[in-house]
């Protein structure tokens, strides 16, 4: 909104950065209040979050001068989270140590909280968050979720865990079952 007074100076407004968003609109010369005109252009558009952050500006130019003048204004795109990274399914040997990464997009940032059986295992306002098992066992086999959510909504993942028995090496002497492929036959092998 430009003041509008003199005829003879009638300014051009514009928008600055608003590719992508839409087209402005000028409503023209408005009279308001003690017999000042102003001069009105809006811009319509609906906010996605790809639009979070952009920079959009409105410039008021006056013919046949060097005034100009600029606004401008970083956009604040609020919605609910999306997780965008998860492990997927992971295998482990028992006694190695797993990392289950959860990470969303949202504003504002989400809380991403990691579970198992309905219990809160880790939780934290971030955009990205670890779930560190050290030296995992059979025990700690199952379904992981990870919820993340904001005053927008919430998005969850599940990820599934499975941890093998890591078995030991043989022993000398220790007689083993084997197969002879060649001859078709099962023995004990007595090394």
């Amino acid at each position: 909104m430009v003041p509008d007074n003199c005829p003879e100076l009638r300014p051009e407004l514009s928008w600055l950065g608003h590719e992508g968003l839409g087209e402005p609109t000028v409503l023209g010369r408005l009279r308001e209040e003690e017999g000042t005109w102003v001069q009105v252009s809006l811009l319509h558009f609906v906010p996605t979050r790809e639009a979070n952050g952009h920079r959009l500006g409105c410039q008021a130019a006056f013919p046949n001068t060097t005034l100009q003048f600029e606004g401008y204004a970083s956009l604040d795109v609020k919605y609910p989270p999306v997780i965008v990274e998860m492990n997927s399914s992971v295998e482990a040997i028992e006694g190695s140590h797993v990392s289950l990464l959860c990470g969303a997009d949202s504003n504002p940032p989400p809380l991403l909280t990691w579970m198992r059986d309905g219990m809160v295992l880790r939780e934290a306002v971030a955009e990205s968050l670890y779930l560190d098992l050290e030296e995992v066992t059979p025990g700690e086999d199952g379904v992981y979720a990870c919820l993340a959510e904001n005053s927008y909504g919430q998005d969850n993942r599940t990820v599934e865990l499975s941890v093998m028995c890591e078995s030991p090496p043989p022993t000398r002497g220790t007689p083993l079952l084997g197969t002879d492929i060649r001859k078709g036959i099962v023995h004990r092998d007595q090394t």
